[in-house]
Formats: C-alpha cells, structure tokens, sequence
C-alpha cells in the first residue's frame, strides 16, 4: 500500500528546502545545482581546486599614473591578507579562521564555535605598470592598491616619403 502524503509531509519538504535556500545564501553555494554551478577558483600556489573563498566586491579605477583598486573585506585583520604580483597579475587572498571554545564545569556546559571567512581575488594587469612600485593599505574593511604605470615617452618618428 503506497502512503499517500499528508499535509505534514509537505510542509516537512517545504522545511527541508528553506534550509538548504537559507544555508545556500549564507555559504554562497547553489542550493539547485552545487557540482555545475559553484564556481571554482584556482589556487595556483598548489594546483587544487576549492570553493571555500568569496568574490570580494571590486573597484578599479584608472588616472593618469596609476590604476587604484579597491576591495572590499569585511571582518579581516591586516595580518590574514595576502597579496602576491605575478607575471599575470595580481593576486590577493585573505583568511580568517576563528575558533571559541568555552567550558563550563560548574553548569556543566561546553560550547564550541569555529568561523571561517575566505576571499579571493586576481586581477589581471595590463602593459606598461611598475610592479616594484606597487602599494597597498587597509583601513575599515577596504583594502586599497596602486599600481603605478611606467612613464613611456611617446617617441615620434617623421617618417620620410620618397
């Protein structure tokens, strides 16, 4: 005899998906589709693929002697971010692992939380920059880089017609 469902199955299915939407939005996987539509980041340092790190909201601008990027991330110290210039660009990582344990004897309780925030970021760099010169600084959760462009003497040639 097959079960027909009751209104209590559904409204246990219609839970079970608000929790998969709600954890979906708050770790930024795809709650339909994870192995097609998360995206994969590479982490070129060790050849592995993770979807551990978050896009952080960008900014580039671009004057007449320096591109300034701005990114935005919330919630990290100094110490946890990382920026690497390569031949391809720049590469900018930032890692916060936090972990609370609290132990009661007395009420005979113990409590354990573990957070992790990650961020990741490349930026491709285009001709004409001086990586020696590059600097960046962060104040209030936004991390600010300049790189400096080369001065190039627009050389011009009169070309001679015959």
């Amino acid at each position: 005899m097959v079960k027909r469902p009751t209104i209590w199955d559904e409204i246990q299915r219609m839970h079970e998906q608000m929790d998969m939407l709600f954890e979906s939005f708050f770790t930024g996987r795809n709650m339909f589709n994870n192995e097609i539509n998360n995206s994969l980041i590479e982490n070129k340092r060790n050849n592995e693929l993770t979807t551990e790190y978050r896009q952080p909201i960008t900014d580039i601008q671009e004057t007449d002697k320096e591109y300034i990027t701005t990114i935005e991330l919330p919630g990290m110290n100094k110490k946890d971010i990382e920026i690497n210039a390569t031949e391809e660009g720049i590469e900018i990582r930032a890692e916060q692992k936090i972990e609370n344990k609290k132990e009661d004897k007395k009420n005979k309780t113990y409590s354990y939380v573990k957070n992790y925030a990650g961020f990741y970021k490349h930026i491709n760099l285009p001709e004409g920059i001086n990586k020696d010169k590059i600097s960046a600084s962060y104040k209030n959760g936004v991390l600010e880089i300049k790189i400096p462009k080369t001065e190039t003497k627009k050389k011009i040639k009169k070309i001679n017609i015959e």
